[in-house]
C-alpha cells in the first residue's frame, strides 16, 4: 500500500511524489494527461463500457436494474448514454452491504470499509 507522503519534487512539467521509505510515485502520466479530447472520450467509454459490462454481468443489484429500465450493455455507445444509467442509492447499498455490490470474486476482493452512519442519518 502506498506510504504516508513526505513531499513533491517539480522538475518542469513532471512531479513525482516521495513517499517514506526513498520510494517514489509518478504522478505526471502525460500519456493520458495530454490526450487530445477525442482520445480522451474515446479512453472515458471504453472504460465505461467495461464497468458496465462488468457489473451487468457480476452483480445481480445492477443486472435487475438494467432489466426494470430496458438497457443492455450494447445500449452504451457514447458518453451522453450516461444519462440511461440508474443511479445507486444509499438504500441499494444499505441492501446490499456487504456482498451483493461484489464485481470481482471475493477471493479478489482486499478489504471491506463502510463508514459508520450516524442514526440521524439513517
Amino acid at each position: 500500500m502506498v506510504e504516508q507522503a513526505k513531499r513533491y519534487h517539480h522538475t518542469g512539467v513532471f512531479q513525482q511524489l516521495e513517499l517514506t521509505g526513498g520510494l517514489f510515485m509518478n504522478i505526471w502520466d502525460q500519456t493520458h494527461e495530454c490526450m487530445s479530447r477525442d482520445e480522451l472520450e474515446q479512453l472515458q467509454l471504453e472504460r465505461l463500457q467495461a464497468i458496465i459490462n462488468r457489473v451487468h454481468k457480476n452483480v445481480t443489484h445492477y443486472r435487475k436494474k438494467f432489466n426494470e429500465l430496458g438497457i443492455i450493455p450494447e445500449d452504451i455507445c457514447s458518453l451522453s448514454d450516461l444519462k440511461k444509467l440508474p443511479l445507486t442509492t444509499k438504500d441499494d447499498l444499505n441492501l446490499n452491504y456487504p456482498y451483493g455490490m461484489f464485481a470481482v470474486p471475493l477471493r479478489e476482493v482486499v478489504r471491506i470499509i463502510r463508514h459508520p452512519v450516524p442514526p440521524a442519518n439513517r
